[in-house]
Parts: C-alpha cells; sequence; structure tokens
C-alpha cells in the first residue's frame, strides 16, 4: 500500500499552509543564516529557505512526499 501522508511541522497543517516571500537588503552572509535561524524556529513555520540570487527568505511548503 502506497502512502501519500504529507508530514508538517507542529502548527502547520495543510489547510493554513501559505508561502511568503521578504526581500531583504544585502547582508554579510553570518546577517543572513541568523535570520533564517530565527525565523526558522517561529512556531507554525515549516520550511524556510534563502535565495540568494533573488535576495529573498521564502517560508514555504515542504518538498512533495515520497510513495513508500
Amino acid at each position: 500500500m502506497k502512502t501519500t501522508q504529507q508530514e508538517h511541522r507542529l502548527g502547520v497543517s495543510k489547510n493554513t499552509l501559505v508561502t511568503r516571500n521578504l526581500k531583504i537588503k544585502p547582508s554579510k552572509s553570518k546577517r543572513i543564516e541568523e535570520a533564517l535561524s530565527d525565523i526558522d524556529r517561529l512556531y507554525g513555520m515549516d520550511k524556510v529557505v534563502y535565495n540568494e540570487k533573488n535576495r529573498n527568505i521564502v517560508s514555504a511548503p515542504p518538498t512533495p512526499p515520497v510513495a513508500a
């Protein structure tokens, strides 16, 4: 039997999942990493990534589930 159930972090469900894009000013990589870490620890965040090309932080849905 294949399963497609998606697991989310605490406070996130498929009904409340949204994507946010935060544009940031150029900064030192250490400050960006600290910001990512702080945002990632917030309740309700499923995944946070930094897109260096566009200089934005994205809180996004996790990768699609893998069929077992």
